[in-house]
């Protein structure tokens, strides 16, 4: 399922992921690698990582392809000096294409109504400009902005709820409970969004504009391998038990500031 992180700060934009793959098998969820690539050089000023689904078969491919093969096609198609925007543009209407093919095929049953198969986090900067940009990419659904270095924060995808428990102080999951689905049953939204407000006292005061790029990176990395080492201890939660352990693998790093190309700051490579 995965789990990718950006941190927006004034000083640039940090984007890692880790690197494990599943698909669904005859007896269910089964994971295939730990060596997929989830994040992505788009471009000499915008990076994105990935989560989701692992496959789609577009048309005119004999085979399922895994995502990170379809942004090396993707990429060599990309204009030269194109913003942000314009780039996580691109990006959904190539893999929304790809997407909605392979599901009328039968590949694989489209996701339910309000759901997503797969998101993109996108970032970067477009060109001369001192304020680096956040997209998501959601497919099917549409591309929204989420924030700039002048708001900076963080920003995930995927399986995402240990990253949530530690700094919002709940779990996304608590709207399921029974006694949050009738105080919504008995006084609606204002009364859900009431709750929402207590509940984000419980969030950690973080002073994003005071990071540096190696406190970004020290937080992306250390949210993916907390969350490894929890997934790997457990299983599931108690009103959900059984959860597939979705995030593992090598965690890669890259970062983009002002006018400089993306660097790696850790980077898996084939080996013997």
């Amino acid at each position: 399922m995965t789990l990718g992180i950006c941190v927006a700060i004034p000083e640039g934009v940090v984007m890692a992921g880790e690197s494990r793959q599943g698909y669904q098998g005859r007896a269910g969820a089964r994971i295939s690698s730990d060596s997929a690539t989830k994040v992505f050089e788009l471009s000499d000023c915008v990076l994105a990582a990935t989560s989701g689904w692992a496959f789609l078969r577009p048309q005119g491919a004999t085979t399922h392809r895994n995502i990170a093969s379809l942004v090396e096609e993707l990429k060599v198609t990309l204009p030269a000096n194109l913003s942000v925007k314009d780039t996580a543009d691109a990006l959904y209407a190539y893999f929304n294409q790809a997407y909605q093919w392979h599901t009328a095929q039968g590949h694989d049953q489209p996701v339910p109504s309000g759901q997503i198969a797969l998101s993109f986090l996108v970032a970067g900067y477009d060109p001369n400009s001192r304020v680096g940009l956040v997209f998501i990419c959601n497919i099917p659904g549409g591309v929204s902005p989420l924030r700039d270095t002048n708001n900076p924060g963080p920003n995930w995808i995927g399986q995402f709820d240990v990253v949530a428990r530690i700094i919002k102080g709940w779990d996304p999951r608590l709207a399921n409970l029974g006694f949050v689905r009738q105080l919504e049953q008995q006084g609606g939204q204002q009364a859900i969004q009431a709750v929402a407000q207590q509940l984000n006292g419980l969030e950690y005061i973080i002073n994003w504009h005071v990071m540096t790029l190696q406190d970004a990176i020290d937080f992306a990395t250390s949210m993916i391998q907390i969350t490894i080492s929890i997934q790997r201890f457990t299983d599931g939660i108690q009103m959900i038990p059984g959860d597939v352990a979705g995030v593992g693998g090598p965690v890669d790093v890259a970062l983009v500031k002002p006018n400089n190309r993306p660097v790696w700051i850790r980077k898996k490579e084939l080996h013997a």
